[in-house]
């Protein structure tokens, strides 16, 4: 059956609907008993029930024969009734606040989301794009979710998840610091009228782990190094000698250089303490070797505060003849990941339990078993606070017997009966 579609109403009873035949065009057919409720017919023969919302949309009810005609009715009147009484639904809601948000350039989703964050924290830093890109990866699942969707609860629900399937605390505190960053980001735009992470927690962990290198493992390391600068010199030799028309332009790793970038950069690390991704940051115009110091930049440090910072006569030296070979000039360590390099080398050094952020920590502990105060070494770690520095005063013994030895000095009170115990003299009453 044939039935011309258009603004005239028809009861839109069973029999109607199942004589309907489709055409080459969707078509619309007005119910006559309540207003807006109309049934929509698709090329395919799809048949579903609809309500008029606004000039341009509509709110789908359900297919029909699932949905009678009865039924739909019972509906439409239900949803038109609470629409009169200021109560939108929330599918409808869902859909206005994405249609407003487009229109006016915000983010509806939170794909949407990361990725105008992406485009603003890669300007901003150069991990900007691994913060983005890890927000994808831990909330994966949730990335087609209405931003206002996404709550404490939710992402609650991921992180308990990737800890039960194996991520270690500190990880899921890291993914839980760059998913709020991001969120804290949205809600200084204005795309969002309150942090829903805020109150989210981090799992606690023990995070005052301590690992420096012993003298034997030190001289190992090392000795590791230079192993690898004569493999990788020799290697070069030998293929420039193959004589090979690919090899033609190859030329020799210079006899008083590096054969790559890793031995400066560790050298440089456990010289001056610095995280990686503040080594892997810098540019040349970072370093004054005249002035025998470097700069950290404000936006690749933790505190967000620019850090200066001495260079001693070992790193000098490096970074004199690492800027000799390299010309000096753009980034220092132009490679972005020396994880596998790292890890080749210490398993060939015999070193265990040893990972590059331990450099950091080695040049700390030899700075306080040396006798630097705390603060100093706070200030050349960059740390926001002393409590982080304060991991490392159990390896200052003797201040803390210098400080109980002040007992020795102590008078006793007047009166008061003076005894020996074990070489100190106390007092009792």
């Amino acid at each position: 059956m044939n039935v011309a579609a258009g603004s005239h109403r028809i009861k839109l009873t069973q029999k109607f609907i199942e004589r309907l035949a489709p055409a080459e065009v969707p078509a619309r057919f007005w119910d006559s008993e309540v207003p807006g409720l109309f049934l929509r017919l698709q090329p395919s023969g799809v048949k579903s029930w609809n309500v008029q919302v606004g000039r341009l949309s509509s709110h789908a009810l359900g297919k029909w024969p699932a949905l009678s005609d009865k039924a739909a009715r019972l509906q439409a009147k239900a949803f038109l009734g609470a629409l009169a009484e200021g109560k939108v639904p929330e599918t409808l809601a869902r859909r206005r606040a994405r249609r407003t948000a487009k229109i006016e350039g915000r983010p509806s989703t939170l794909r949407e989301l990361v990725k105008l964050y992406r485009e603003h924290v890669t300007v901003k830093t150069r991990t900007g794009a691994e913060a983005a890109d890890r927000i994808e990866r831990v909330l994966a699942r949730l990335l087609d979710t209405p931003i206002e969707k996404v709550t404490h609860a939710r992402v609650d629900d991921v992180l308990v998840k990737r800890r039960a399937a194996g991520a270690a605390p500190g990880t899921i505190a890291k993914d839980l610091a760059v998913v709020k960053a991001c969120f804290a980001w949205a809600l200084e735009r204005g795309d969002l009228e309150s942090h829903p992470l805020k109150k989210l927690k981090p799992p606690r962990f023990d995070n005052k782990r301590v690992r420096y290198l012993e003298p034997q493992e030190r001289e190992r390391l090392l000795e590791a190094l230079a192993a690898r600068d004569r493999e990788k010199k020799a290697a070069r030799a030998r293929v420039i000698a193959g004589n090979r028309k690919q090899h033609a332009d190859l030329k020799p790793l210079p006899a008083d250089g590096y054969c790559d970038a890793l031995e400066p950069a560790i050298r440089v690390s456990l010289e001056t303490g610095l995280r990686r991704g503040e080594l892997l940051a810098l540019d040349w115009s970072d370093v004054n070797l005249e002035a025998k110091r470097l700069t950290v930049r404000s936006a690749y440090t933790k505190s967000g505060k620019a850090r200066h910072i001495p260079l001693d006569a070992e790193a000098t030296a490096v970074l004199e003849r690492w800027h000799k070979q390299t010309g000096g000039e753009g980034r220092l360590f132009p490679h972005d990941s020396v994880r596998k390099s790292w890890e080749r080398l210490v398993e060939q050094a015999k070193i265990t339990d040893f990972h590059w952020h331990d450099l950091r920590h080695d040049f700390a502990s030899q700075l306080v078993m040396g006798g630097i105060d705390l603060n100093t070494v706070r200030e050349l770690l960059g740390h926001a606070s002393l409590a982080m520095t304060l991991r490392y005063s159990h390896l200052a013994p003797e201040h803390l017997a210098a400080a109980v030895a002040v007992l020795d000095q102590k008078p006793a009170p007047k009166g008061a009966r003076v005894i020996e115990l074990k070489g100190r003299r106390h007092s009792a009453r």
